[in-house]
């Protein structure tokens, strides 16, 4: 086999995975909201796709006309490119049309998404209130006409591309769509059927009111959508420390270069080019011709206003047979190992771990890495509160998870400002171990070391979401290498060596090699 074909290329092996995930929106013995909402998943997935890999490949292809010539699992940059908005916009298509037949499914439910055109009377005196006291207040109007230079449209938002008719005059301006203030969807009140109307169709009604001040002929509004390149770009500026790197690379991703341009196909050919050139779209962006609605991946919370049946069952939680509220976790682990396995077990076992090590007056030492962390993280108060009671308390907090990094900076100053040492970042690596290890003074020669090795992060959100293991344990040869682990990342310089533990870059491939064989 020829060495450049003995490897699947990275990136089309990732757009196969998400394929996947439209398959399973196929699916008909999946629940019909679930199946909704997995096309929520793959749109969000897409998004990242752009802003990291294509952002990425885009970049080589740049430097290919400039003399790069790499090879990339047999594909050059510029080939691969085309490939990748191939398959992509085939995918999109796919998505299109597995929605259209889910809301014709959703028809049999009695539950119908209607848009502006579709209201009665009652529904339209209901839907223009509703933009008064909750969407008006909120609302963001750009007028191109009248703005200086062409303004600066926000990844991840979606926008109303508004082009007003007076006579042989013509304006245009951009509506950046208030999600953050109702959500994506409006339910409105039962009439017979149950009926959801997306927000994009709740200012479409109401652009008379929006642009009251205009005698217009005639009035158009398509939705538009812009993806930036979100790949973080760190100097090498030996004066700055690696926090104040991170902090300049996220201000220059805030003005990343389009990558992804998607329109309405219905959009007119005048406001299409005024956007194409206002934002600097180039041959090497994608530009893709899409339906009426965009931002698909606010369907991860479309509503089910019908049938509970249209979604998987809520299981309830499970009681570890080990744990209650009235023992204490570390005199449990002390005598054997407990895994957890979230969210069927209650991840807050960890965070109750935490608080009572916070208050045990025998423990002396407390470290824990982490690497995503809720906006409100009970993780964080339990620290802050072993810290106020005279523990010795590390946290390293990995500045590069992508997307967390403004999040991560700001975890970072308030553990500082409360005293707590914090390892912001190991030279060439990302640590993305999720590590907790307590040393209590139990009256020996030495601490006894408590220690939680999980997959999963410290966050209380996707804890409820995402399947991941904790294991709590005290056995003295995991709890050894996990200290030896807190060394490196310490003093990333000291060589350390594991027997029980796959720490990469150290052992990892030759402990998988060892189990292989």
């Amino acid at each position: 086999m020829e060495p450049a074909r003995r490897y699947f290329n990275r990136e089309i092996s990732w757009l196969q995975f998400n394929e996947r995930v439209l398959q399973e929106a196929e699916d008909p013995t999946v629940p019909l909201i679930e199946r909704i909402r997995l096309l929520g998943i793959h749109s969000n997935n897409t998004d990242e796709f752009f802003r990291v890999r294509y952002s990425s490949i885009r970049r080589l292809t740049l430097a290919e006309n400039q003399g790069f010539n790499e090879d990339l699992e047999g594909y050059k940059p510029s080939k691969l490119l085309k490939k990748l908005i191939e398959m992509v916009t085939y995918q999109q298509g796919k998505s299109q049309e597995i929605y259209t037949e889910l809301e014709q499914e959703l028809r049999t439910h009695d539950v119908e998404v209607v848009d502006e055109r579709e209201l009665t009377a009652k529904q339209i005196r209901y839907i223009r209130q509703f933009f008064r006291e909750k969407i008006s207040p909120a609302l963001t109007k750009l007028m191109l006409s009248q703005a200086p230079e062409f303004p600066y449209l926000r990844d991840k938002s979606i926008f109303l591309a508004v082009r007003i008719l007076q006579g042989k005059n013509e304006q245009f301006s951009i509506i950046e769509v208030p999600t953050g203030a109702a959500g994506r969807f409006v339910t409105l009140p039962r009439y017979g059927k149950q009926f959801v109307m997306y927000m994009d169709d709740v200012l479409r009604l109401n652009l008379d009111s929006i642009f009251y001040i205009f005698n217009y002929d005639k009035i158009e509004a398509h939705t538009v959508k812009i993806t930036r390149d979100a790949e973080l770009a760190l100097d090498d500026d030996v004066s700055k420390s690696f926090l104040e790197k991170i902090q300049v690379g996220l201000a220059h991703r805030r003005e990343g270069d389009p990558v992804r341009f998607v329109y309405d196909r219905e959009i007119g050919d005048q406001t299409l080019q005024l956007l194409v050139k206002g934002l600097g779209i180039t041959e090497l962006d994608s530009l893709i011709a899409g339906g009426r609605y965009h931002n698909k991946k606010d369907l991860m919370s479309f509503p089910n206003v019908g049938d509970p049946s249209m979604e998987h069952e809520k299981l309830p939680q499970i009681q570890h047979p080990a744990l209650d509220l009235n023992r204490s976790i570390l005199e449990v682990t002390k005598h054997q190992d407990v895994m957890l396995f979230t969210p069927y077990h209650d991840f807050s076992n960890v965070i109750r771990l935490l608080r009572e090590a916070a208050i045990d007056p025998k423990v002396r030492v407390i470290k824990v890495t982490l690497y995503r962390l809720a906006d409100e993280s009970r993780i964080i108060s339990a620290l802050v509160n072993a810290a106020k009671n005279g523990k010795d308390v590390t946290v390293f907090i990995e500045l590069q998870a992508r997307f967390d990094e403004a999040n991560n900076i700001k975890w970072t100053n308030q553990l500082r400002s409360e005293g707590i040492k914090v390892v912001s970042g190991v030279p060439g690596l990302k640590v993305h171990s999720k590590l907790t290890l307590i040393r209590r003074d139990e009256g020996g020669e030495k601490l006894k070391d408590y220690c939680v090795v999980g997959t999963g992060n410290y966050h209380e959100g996707t804890a409820k979401v995402y399947t991941d293991y904790h294991l709590l344990t005290s056995d003295k040869r995991i709890a050894r290498e996990v200290r030896r682990v807190f060394q490196f990342i310490e003093s990333p310089y000291k060589h350390q060596k594991y027997k029980h533990l796959l720490v990469s870059p150290n052992s990892n491939r030759e402990g998988f090699y060892a189990l292989i064989d």
